[in-house]
This record gives structure tokens, C-alpha cells and sequence, in this order.
């Protein structure tokens, strides 16, 4: 599968647990910028394992790349959300 599929899938499951998960934008915003700090430690953090090769062979990006799409589009809902 194409990778902007799963960007655009990630984003958009973040929009719907954002709506289920209401916590502050700054929370979400914080989470993915962990996650972008996942992606620049991968490579350390992917010692070989079975889990973590089996892992990586099914995504097309990195897991930090996906889980960012996720928080920037809860942040997104919450952000856009009137106070």
C-alpha cells in the first residue's frame, strides 16, 4: 500500500480519537513531537528482534512517522475545537 494511504489513514484515526480522547491540544502536540524524536532514534532502537523485523517489513514508513500522523491530527481536531 502507498505510503500517503497510510499517512492519510493515520491522520484521520487521530481526528476520531481525538473526538473520543478530548484532552488539550498542547498534549497532542507534545505527543508528536515524541514521535518525531521516535523517528531520529530508530534505527538505535531497532536492534534486531523477530517482533520489531516483522514489524518493519509490513509498514511502508517508520512507526514514529505513523504515530506523528496520528497525534498531528488529534492535535488538529482538538486545535481547531472552540475553547
Amino acid at each position: 500500500m502507498s505510503p500517503l494511504l497510510w499517512l492519510s489513514a493515520a491522520f484521520l484515526g487521530g481526528v476520531g480519537l481525538s473526538s473520543v480522547l478530548p484532552l488539550p491540544a498542547g498534549y497532542w502536540l507534545a505527543g508528536a513531537g515524541c514521535a518525531g524524536l521516535l523517528v531520529l532514534l530508530e534505527k538505535r532502537l531497532g536492534r534486531p528482534r523477530r517482533v520489531w523485523d516483522r514489524l518493519r517489513r509490513s509498514l511502508p514508513l517508520p512507526l514514529g512517522v505513523i504515530l506523528a500522523a496520528l497525534l498531528l491530527g488529534t492535535w488538529s481536531w482538538q486545535a481547531a475545537q472552540p475553547q
